[in-house]
């Protein structure tokens, strides 16, 4: 018969033996997460990202500013332009495209642990506060994940994401669905560790620039903006949007960092299309006069219709380079105000309509393009102008790559049916549209049908 002690031992050791399982288990785990990111997933974003936040880091370099925001901030914003202009550390640009309230509020939290800047600069851009679609929601949680630290990251997860998409914390899950070849394989592990060497390709050669900034280097032509259709209304604001907007005003007043609340500027397009745009924005300055911290809403910003042009743009919402110069630059000259305790507000325009009388021109068509029951193409053009413009539109057609030809003329009326005899397979489409009696025409797309 075994004595206590023998059994007690017996167990002790099954125990210790289970245990060192675990343990190898985990370790096994984490070592192909390692892998898994460090071999599957080519470089992106967070990689060139990270790599400059922990050089800022361990070189223990001022960072004077930090902006929040989505896709709008990190092509509008060119950190050595404000450092620069403003005298002050290096600026940190932590947005990512998609960017959720909750995910620029971690980014945040994560900075204002590392750095103590002076200013935080949050983007409210006109639909900030309203539920993202939810491929949307999902894929900007992931970028603002892909950049915290881990434990950071746990945290993040547990608060915010919906339970069915917790096995997103693990690079295996996320990466593994692709079968890479061993050359793909070790093709991803050569960028990312050129990437963490600081030895990625040349400025010339890739988007991202520094600090978070990414260079849109194509622009749009005038007019070629295609109009699209946007709504707002208080009844659309997402108490969890703007819950995490409330808690990085909150972190920034416990850091004691100065918060600016700034609006990136979109298109004139963009602003057109948003129907109720100024209950957007008496919204939006009601809750900024609350917070009592001052809010640069550049979408009003004073001559923007020549400073700004569509050429300024890479589509309706991300400025190129030349409008990322223009804003930077401006934008320090409105912080430097702001400091020396100026008053910015004849900057701006007090409301749309007032921004609107200075817009002399139709700002953007598009069509909606389908097929009758004969086959026959149905043309339905729309534009974007003020309600005093009468537009006028025609149709133009280029057909197995010829010059365009004309089948409908100008005229008021903005349906059009083709004949299917006239539009061969590959056609191009090309809608103008111009103020009636005008010579020119303001705006056009081009589809291909």
């Amino acid at each position: 018969m075994r004595s206590s002690d023998d059994v007690n031992n017996s167990r002790g050791r099954r125990y210790a033996a289970r245990l060192a399982g675990i343990v190898l288990l985990c370790s096994i785990i984490a070592a192909a997460e390692v892998v898994a990111q460090f071999s599957f997933d080519s470089v992106h974003m967070a990689d060139y990202y990270l790599y400059d936040i922990r050089k800022l880091e361990e070189t223990n370099t001022d960072v004077g500013m930090v902006i929040v925001g989505a896709s709008q901030v990190y092509h509008a914003c060119i950190p050595d332009v404000i450092s620069e202009e403003l005298g002050i550390g290096e600026v940190i640009d932590a947005s990512t495209a998609s960017m959720t309230n909750d995910g620029g509020y971690y980014l945040l939290k994560d900075l204002l642990k590392r750095f103590t800047p002076k200013y935080v600069l949050v983007n409210l851009g006109w639909n900030c506060l309203i539920k993202r679609t939810p491929e949307g929601e999902k894929r900007g949680r992931l970028l603002a994940m892909d950049r915290l630290p881990y434990l950071l990251r746990l945290d993040y997860l547990f608060r915010c994401f919906p339970f069915s998409e917790y096995p997103n914390i693990s690079n295996m899950y996320r990466f593994g669905g692709t079968i890479w070849g061993l050359s793909q394989i070790k093709k991803n592990y050569q960028e990312k560790k050129a990437v963490r060497d600081g030895n990625w390709i040349s400025e010339e050669e890739r988007n991202y620039r520094k600090n978070g900034f990414a260079l849109y280097k194509r622009s749009s032509e005038q007019g070629n903006i295609e109009a699209e259709e946007n709504y707002y209304s208080d009844e659309l604001i997402d108490t969890h949007e703007a819950e995490y907007i409330r808690k990085m005003q909150e972190l920034c007043e416990k850091e004691g960092v100065e918060l600016i609340w700034i609006t990136i500027p979109t298109s004139m397009e963009e602003l057109y299309s948003i129907e109720n745009l100024q209950e957007n924005i008496d919204h939006i300055r009601a809750f900024t006069e609350e917070s009592g911290h001052p809010w640069l809403n550049f979408n009003l910003l004073r001559g923007r219709e020549e400073t700004l042009p569509d050429t300024s743009y890479t589509d309706n919402l991300h400025v190129n380079g030349v409008g990322a110069e223009f804003f930077s630059y401006t934008l320090a000259e409105t912080v430097s105000m702001l400091e020396r305790g100026e008053d910015v507000s004849g900057l701006f325009y007090d409301s749309v309509d007032e921004m609107k009388a200075d817009v002399e021109r139709i700002v953007a068509c598009g069509a909606d393009i389908s097929q009758n029951g004969d086959g026959d193409t149905m043309v339905e053009a729309r534009s974007l102008q003020n309600e005093d413009v009468i537009p006028e539109y025609r149709i133009l057609i280029s057909k197995f790559g010829g010059d365009y030809e004309e089948v409908f003329p100008w005229q008021e009326e903005n349906t059009f049916l083709i004949d299917r005899g006239k539009l061969p397979p590959d056609s191009i489409l090309r809608l103008e549209v111009r103020p009636a009696g005008q010579k020119e025409y303001d705006a056009f797309q081009e589809v291909e049908v």
